[in-house]
This record gives structure tokens, C-alpha cells and sequence, in this order.
């Protein structure tokens, strides 16, 4: 590995002696080339189906309610000493576009939302899916995470728009 990498990545010894950038920098590098195309395709993919279900103020709010999901799970679900990569803050956009998506009433995201489910289900119980660059180093828990960071991050920005705003 390459020494800026060592000094990016998510590493808990690091971030407990207070190198805190880590919390957001481990999201940013990757293990290798394979491993950030496969990030960014799914980025792509993620964008280009939902991009247009939420306001971008929301997506905002998405991406660092992903990392900060991701991290906090990592830092008290886990006993992991260290993550790279973009892959659970994916899973947090993918489940805010998709729970969006369910109540704007169309039918493909229950379909994809079952296949989302699935995925991570089968990931907790089996581990990562079989097709991945460097499947044996993925962190299955940061999709996890990611995913139910993005949910949270939707269901109260809309618990926020359906409570009215009281002027005194």
C-alpha cells in the first residue's frame, strides 16, 4: 500500500489517537483501480435512476448522513481495524433514491428494493457477493450501514416536510 493511503484510510487506531480526517478520507481512497470503478459505476448508476427523485439539498444530506452512518457503524458495530471506499455511502444514495421512489408510487422500486434487501441480507449471512474486484476484502457491514443511513436520512426529511412550521 502507498503511503498516502496509509495516511487516508479509515483506521481505528488512528482515529482513536485523533486523526480524525480519517472519518471522512477512508471513504475516498480505494484498495486498487478495480475496486474504485466498480464504486463509481455503481455511482453512476445510482444517480442516473434516482437523481431526479430528491432535491439535491436532500442528496447532500444523504452523502454525509452515509458517511457519518458508515462510520458510526463501523466504529460501534464492528471491531474492524480499518476500511477504504465509497461503497456504503453508495448504499446509503441507492436506499434514499429507492425509499423515495416507493412513495412517489411507481412499481420498479419495489422490485429493485427487493432485490436491494436481498443483497444485503445474503451479504450478512454469506458475506460478499461473489462478482466483486476484491470480493474477499469487502466490507459488507459499510453497506449495511450506508443503506439504513440513507432510509433515516429520507424518513426525516419527509417527517420535516409533513410537520408544519409554527411562526410565533
Amino acid at each position: 500500500m502507498t503511503e498516502w493511503f496509509e495516511a487516508l484510510r479509515w483506521s481505528r487506531p488512528d482515529i482513536a489517537a485523533g486523526e480524525y480526517w480519517r472519518l471522512l478520507t477512508g471513504h475516498l481512497v480505494h484498495l486498487d483501480a478495480g475496486h474504485a470503478l466498480m464504486n463509481a459505476l455503481g455511482a453512476v448508476v445510482v444517480w442516473t435512476v434516482f437523481r431526479r427523485d430528491l432535491p439535491w439539498q436532500v442528496w447532500a444530506w444523504v452523502a454525509a448522513g452515509g458517511v457519518l452512518g458508515v462510520d458510526l457503524g463501523l466504529w460501534f458495530g464492528t471491531d474492524l481495524d480499518w476500511y477504504v471506499g465509497a461503497s456504503g455511502v453508495l448504499h446509503a444514495f441507492a436506499a434514499a433514491g429507492i425509499l423515495q421512489s416507493l412513495w412517489m408510487g411507481t412499481l420498479l422500486p419495489w422490485f429493485v428494493a427487493a432485490l436491494g434487501i436481498a443483497k444485503l441480507v445474503y451479504e450478512q449471512i454469506f458475506g460478499a457477493m461473489p462478482w466483486g474486484p476484491s470480493s474477499s476484502a469487502v466490507v459488507t457491514e459499510a453497506h449495511l450501514f450506508g443503506a439504513l443511513a440513507g432510509v433515516l436520512v429520507v424518513l426525516i426529511w419527509r417527517a420535516m416536510r409533513l410537520t408544519p412550521v409554527v411562526d410565533d
